[in-house]
């Protein structure tokens, strides 16, 4: 069952921040605070419990676009099927990020993607990664400038105000607490 769908999970309060580590705020590679925003929204729905629609909707978008881009990256897109679920609500997450980050050739991609599994639904459901269709999609993928996609992230990323930045000492700290308090209320009901 993927994190997201943690059973253990309580009810929502609302978290109005995303937390970073300093590093990663002003590190030079594009690809550092994307990948924090996803270690953030992790953590707070496995080992704090919360449930999605209690992170910021920032969170949300820039983790399930960067979780989508990684998994087609580094296993394809039968990678992206498997881990995700296929679950639409993360397809929806990940359209909305490609759309603000401008990328609309990897949003076509996966558009292209969701085709296949409604017209061909017993050839999707039974697919690997040598199914032409799934071949020609990570071709089309990979031939796209990946440093690109992680430039855009990174830059829309800190246009928005939700971003809370801790210093690196501090960052585990603070991570935990929020998992501990988490926990505590959670006993406590």
């Amino acid at each position: 069952m993927p994190y997201y769908q943690n059973p253990k999970a309580y009810p929502a309060e609302l978290i109005d921040k995303i937390i970073i580590r300093e590093s990663c705020h002003v590190g030079t590679e594009a690809w550092e605070i994307p990948m924090d925003v996803g270690n953030f929204v992790a953590h707070m729905l496995q080992s704090c419990l919360y449930e999605i629609i209690a992170l910021p909707p920032v969170a949300m978008v820039s983790a399930w676009t960067n979780y989508y881009i990684g998994q087609v990256q580094n296993g394809g897109h039968d990678q992206f099927i498997g881990n995700s679920g296929w679950e639409p609500e993360i397809r929806n997450y990940v359209h909305e990020g490609l759309r603000i980050l401008g990328l609309g050739k990897y949003s076509a991609i996966l558009a292209d993607l969701e085709i296949f599994a409604v017209t061909d639904p017993r050839r999707f459901e039974n697919c690997d990664w040598s199914d032409p269709t799934l071949e020609a999609l990570d071709t089309r993928f990979h031939a796209l400038p990946i440093d690109k996609y992680y430039q855009k992230h990174r830059e829309w990323l800190l246009t928005e105000s939700v971003l809370q930045v801790y210093p690196d000492d501090e960052y585990h700290a603070i991570m935990n607490g929020l998992a501990d308090i988490r926990r505590g209320k959670r006993t406590a009901s």
